[in-house]
């Protein structure tokens, strides 16, 4: 299955993880949020946060996940929004934790029972509150249900066949992976709203693009985005969340393309709307900020990347807490800028903290705390330490072969990362065994077209260039060129 990870270093991973977030939108996207007070008395931004870092452990830390959907529930107990909504709020807390909690088979009855139990109490919302409607309720469960199951699973949740339902399960097949599927299923619904309903309309196009995008098929993708985010505009203030999502999107698309600057723009115009209607401190508005500042990175803009990866660290820590994960994540990002800047002293200090405290919160073996020691055994190599480098990376594949289920793409990272670590002991035999290892996992994970795979066979030439084997290195050469030529398209 084609999935990825959010990494700063990988444009497609990325990408596909944007596609699943920007399909379940906040929570609260029934309604513009008009000020300051009224994102306070809204449960929804709250417990948003807890449900996308549940989404990312499913199938991975239940326990994980329990405890951010605990967090979501005590964020909703804690706003000034009726009882009664509140009651709806919890109520889609327990469809979202059916959906990545259970198993495929009893997940969609039992989420799609909480989920028409909060319609059911939509009345008791006050006009000033976030009332869900189900088919936004149907949305998120289906989408989520899609992640951690399959998204035919999650499609028979929505029987309906209106342009909404039709968003509904192309979205959940998208968060599957199942490109075609999904795409027909936009453009079914496309076909229904017309220009009716110009913010559904350009979710539709975005969902089409995204589907392009998914199959490899970067040129249409972009057009269908474009079109979305003209739609968007032309909606003016009821459209200004499809606006950002569809910004959002292109600005993946251009980052996997190597256009970062056209993606920096994207990112700028996503964040300059989402600012104005959200305020600065918003945990939405940091994800932008992250977003753009990999894309300065990439420009080797480093100290302004570095800039950007704090002012995110700052929103997070204020709206989340230093130990959250996300918080976690732009310090990474700091420290892999510091690391390109040359401040390996700084970086490898700073991912020393951050590798102390995701072993402190989030426990030994969480995926993150692997994440963190590739880039500690990245610095150690670096520095001519191998073997300590060649430590961490074999902690950091016991740690990934425990939590991670087969097929995951991060599986066969550190894999890729110890290959040339083993050609610089000496043990020649055994990093050919490691690059080949890695090359299979990651086509495992996702698919032997995927970009991916050029970087995976890059260290197979890489290696077999060093121990002197040439026609590995040639057929290493062949499926580099392949690929490339794919993703170009």
């Amino acid at each position: 299955m084609r999935a990825a990870t959010i990494a700063a270093v990988t444009i497609r991973s990325w990408a596909l993880v944007a596609m699943v977030l920007s399909l379940a939108p906040p929570l609260a996207a029934t309604a513009p949020v008009a000020s300051a007070q009224r994102r306070e008395r809204a449960p929804i931004p709250a417990m948003v946060r807890g449900l996308r870092n549940a989404a990312g452990y499913a199938g991975v830390e239940r326990d994980r996940i329990a405890a951010e959907l605990s967090a979501a529930m005590r964020a909703i107990d804690a706003t000034s929004a009726s009882d009664g909504c509140k009651a709806i709020a919890r109520r889609r807390v327990e469809a979202i934790a059916a959906a990545v909690t259970e198993s495929p088979d009893r997940a969609a009855s039992r989420a799609w029972e909480a989920a028409r139990r909060a319609v059911a109490s939509a009345g008791e919302c006050r006009a000033s509150d976030e009332a869900p409607s189900e088919a936004l309720i149907a949305l998120e469960v289906a989408v989520w249900l899609g992640v951690v199951s399959n998204g035919a699973s999650a499609e028979v949740m929505v029987q309906d066949p209106g342009p909404r339902a039709l968003f509904v399960r192309g979205a959940a097949l998208l968060a599957s992976s199942q490109w075609e599927l999904a795409r027909a299923r936009f453009e079914a619904g496309r076909a229904v709203v017309g220009d009716a309903d110009p913010v559904l309309s350009a979710d539709l196009v975005r969902g089409v693009g995204e589907a392009h995008l998914g199959a490899m098929r970067d040129a249409e993708g972009v057009r269908a985005i474009e079109d979305a985010a003209s739609r968007a505009t032309s909606a003016a203030d009821a459209g200004w969340r499809a606006l950002v999502d569809a910004q959002v999107a292109l600005g993946i698309a251009h980052a996997h393309a190597r256009r970062f600057a056209d993606a920096l723009a994207a990112y700028d115009r996503a964040l300059s709307v989402a600012q104005s209607r959200l305020g600065a401190g918003d945990p939405w508005v940091a994800d932008l900020v992250g977003r753009r500042a990999v894309a300065l990175g990439e420009l080797e803009r480093v100290d302004d990347a570095i800039i950007a990866n704090q002012s995110a660290l700052a929103i997070r820590e204020r709206a989340l807490g230093p130990g959250h994960p996300d918080a976690l994540v732009s310090r990474s990002n700091i420290a892999m800028m510091l690391q390109r800047r040359g401040d390996l002293a700084g970086a490898l200090a700073m991912h020393q903290q951050i590798l102390d405290t995701r072993t402190r919160v989030l426990g030994a073996s969480d995926p993150s705390v692997a994440v963190t020691l590739d880039a500690i055994a990245f610095i150690e190599r670096t520095a001519g330490r191998h073997a300590e480098a060649e430590a961490l990376l074999r902690r950091a594949i016991s740690i990934r072969e425990r939590s991670l289920p087969p097929g995951h793409p991060d599986r066969g990272r550190s894999h890729r990362a110890l290959a040339p670590v083993l050609v610089a002991l000496g043990r020649m035999d055994e990093a050919v065994q490691l690059a080949e290892r890695g090359v299979l996992l990651t086509i495992e994970a996702v698919g032997p077209d995927h970009p991916d795979v050029a970087t995976a066979w890059s260290t197979m030439l890489q290696v077999a260039q060093a121990v002197g084997r040439d026609e590995l290195a040639q057929r290493a050469q062949r499926e580099i060129a392949r690929v490339r030529a794919i993703s170009r398209r």
